[in-house]
C-alpha cells in the first residue's frame, strides 16, 4: 500500500495526471476496500478463512507487478484508467487477507486480543515504514517498475510459505452462520467506535499523496521522502505493542482513545503548521509533528479493534467467528472510509470539505488535518 508514496505523484504527473487525480489513484484503494471488505466479512465463514487468505495474497502480489507494468503504457488517457483498476484489484486482495487475518486474531486469541492486536500492527507499521523507504530507493536506482517487480514477487513468494503455515487454524473451519451488519450497525456503542476509527484512520496517513508535494519547498529527493514516512511509521510501530497490553488490562478503553485523539489534535496542528498559528513552515516542525502524529495514531487506533468486538458481544451479539467476521470486516469498512477522505487534497482558501475539517496549509494546498474533529 505505501511503496508509491514517494515517487508516484511525481511519475503521475509526467504522464499528465494532476495532483488532485493522482490522490484519487490513492484513494481508490481505500474506496474498494470499504466496499469489500464487509461482503468478504459475510462470506468468509463458508468459504474459510485460509481460502480468504490466500486468495487475497495472490490478487495482491500479481496487481503489484502489474502496477509497475504501467510505466510501458504510452497513452496518458489508458495510464490513468489502469492506473484505477490494477490499485483496484490490489485492494481487492488487501480486504480479502486483512479481513481473514483480523478473523484469525479472534479466533485463536480470545483473551489476549489487544495485545496481539498491537503486536500484529506493529508488523504493519514495519511494512509501512519499509515500503516508502524501499520503493523510493529502488526508485533512484532502477526506475518506476523496479519497486513493483520485487515487492510483487515476494508477495507470491509467501503464499506457499502461508499454505503450510496455516494448515490446522481453528478458524478454517467453515460454518453457515454469519451475524447481520443491521444487528450490529443498531448497538449505539459500535457507532461511537467506528467514529473513532474513522477520525484516527483520517488523520493517520493523510500524508500519503501530500508528504512530497510539501517538502519539495525544502529540497527533499524521492528517496528522502521514503525516510519521512518511516519516521511517522516507526514511532507508529514503536508504541504499538504498548498501547495494545495497556488497554487490553483496561475494561474501559475509551480514555485511552481520548487521549490519542488529543495528541493528534496538536500534531495535526502544527504540522502544516496552521494558518492561524502564524507560524513559519520548517522541514524540523514538519519532522516533530509527523512524529507525535504517530505516536497519537497508535494511542487512539490500536484500542478501537477489541474496543469494537466487546461493544458488539455487550449488545448482544454471539461470541463466535459469525461475529468476528463481521466485527472486522465493519473495522475495516471504517479505517478505509477514513482513508478515503484523508487522501485527498482540495485547493481552497483554508477548509477542506470532507468532515468539515480544519485545513492546514501546505503551501497553496489545503489538507485534511481533521483537528476540529479530532477533538470533538
Amino acid at each position: 500500500m505505501s511503496i508509491i508514496a514517494p515517487f508516484f505523484p511525481q511519475e503521475a504527473s509526467a504522464k499528465g495526471m494532476r495532483e488532485a487525480v493522482s490522490g484519487f489513484v490513492f484513494s481508490v484503494y481505500a474506496l474498494v476496500v470499504m466496499v469489500t471488505s464487509p461482503m468478504i466479512a459475510k462470506a468468509l465463514p463458508i468459504v474459510g478463512v485460509k481460502f480468504t487468505f490466500l486468495t487475497g495474497v495472490l490478487f495482491s502480489g500479481v496487481s503489484n507487478i502489474l502496477f509497475g507494468l504501467l510505466v510501458l503504457v504510452e497513452s496518458n488517457v489508458v495510464f490513468h484508467v489502469f492506473c484505477f483498476v490494477v490499485r483496484s484489484f490490489e485492494a481487492l486482495g488487501t480486504a480479502a487477507f486483512c479481513t481473514a487475518s483480523y478473523t484469525i486474531i479472534f479466533e485463536m486469541f480470545p483473551d489476549d486480543v489487544g495485545t496481539v492486536f498491537g503486536f500484529t500492527e506493529t508488523f504493519v507499521g514495519i511494512g509501512m515504514c519499509l515500503g516508502p523507504v524501499i520503493g523510493g530507493g529502488l526508485y533512484s536506482l532502477g526506475g518506476y517498475g523496479l519497486p513493483f517487480y520485487i515487492l510483487g514477487s515476494l508477495v507470491i513468494v509467501n503464499i506457499p510459505v502461508c499454505w503450510y503455515v496455516m494448515g490446522d487454524l481453528p478458524g478454517n473451519n467453515k460454518t453457515k452462520k454469519s451475524e447481520s451488519y443491521k444487528s450490529l450497525l443498531t448497538i449505539p456503542s459500535v457507532l461511537a467506535v467506528c467514529i473513532v476509527i474513522i477520525v484516527s484512520s483520517q488523520s493517520q496517513g493523510f500524508l500519503d499523496p501530500t508528504l512530497e508535494p510539501h517538502v519539495r519547498q525544502f529540497g527533499v529527493k524521492a528517496d528522502m521522502v521514503g525516510v519521512l514516512f518511516l519516521v511517522m511509521s516507526a514511532a507508529f510501530v514503536l508504541f504499538a505493542p504498548f498501547v495494545g497490553w495497556l488497554s487490553g488490562k483496561m475494561d474501559n478503553k475509551y480514555p485511552v482513545m481520548v487521549v490519542g485523539l488529543v495528541l493528534m489534535t496538536g500534531a495535526l496542528l502544527f504540522i502544516g503548521p496552521s494558518p492561524f498559528l502564524s507560524l513559519k513552515s520548517t522541514l524540523w516542525l514538519s519532522i516533530i509533528s509527523i512524529v507525535l502524529l504517530g505516536v497519537s495514531s497508535a494511542i487512539a487506533y490500536v484500542p478501537t479493534f477489541e474496543c469494537l468486538l466487546q461493544a458488539a458481544v455487550n449488545g448482544g451479539l454471539e461470541d463466535d467467528m459469525g461475529t468476528y467476521s463481521v466485527v472486522c470486516g465493519l473495522w475495516g469498512a471504517m479505517y478505509s472510509l477514513g482513508s478515503i477522505s484523508r487522501r485527498n487534497a482540495f485547493r481552497s482558501s483554508g477548509f477542506s470539505l470532507s468532515f468539515i475539517c480544519y485545513g492546514c496549509m501546505f503551501r497553496n494546498y489545503c489538507y485534511h488535518s481533521c483537528s476540529t474533529m479530532d477533538f470533538l
